[in-house]
């Protein structure tokens, strides 16, 4: 028993790095607004992965199911939200770090971590690889 918990935490930590896309965003939020809020944001994408890790490991196939059947919806959202961020990115202004108060406004506490569970929540390819990867441990009867 210890042995498929080890495996599963560590399997949980290579599929919960954030890559791509999420990846980018964290790193941009940490870039523009300071490792706090940069920590938060990678914590709404683990957050996303353990909700996908949680429906895969205690075997809730109506959500797999539920996820499978509405994959295009989940990518139009993903795809929306991806498409307001670059185009918020495209027409801020830069910002002179040499000028008073340049960074006054950070984004709140709730604004990263939700942005990027949302955007990781909305990736069914998450939950393919959770599933994929606790059934090659053989966890929940897969």
């Amino acid at each position: 028993m210890f042995e498929i918990l080890l495996k599963g935490a560590a399997i949980g930590m290579l599929l919960a790095f954030p890559v791509g896309p999420v990846g980018a965003l964290c790193l941009r939020i940490t870039m523009a607004h300071g490792l706090p809020h940069g920590v938060l944001a990678a914590l709404g994408a683990a957050a996303a992965d353990a909700t996908f890790g949680a429906i895969a490991a205690f075997g809730l196939s109506w959500m797999s199911v539920w996820l499978a059947e509405h994959q295009l919806e989940m990518r139009v959202i993903g795809l929306s939200i991806m498409t307001i961020l670059a185009i918020r990115m495209l027409t801020a202004k830069p910002i002179d770090p040499s000028a008073a108060g340049a960074i006054d406004e950070k984004p709140g506490v709730l604004g990263p971590l939700l942005t990027t569970y949302a955007l990781t929540l909305t990736n069914p390819m998450t939950l393919i690889a959770f599933t994929g990867a606790l059934a090659a441990i053989g966890v929940g009867g897969l």
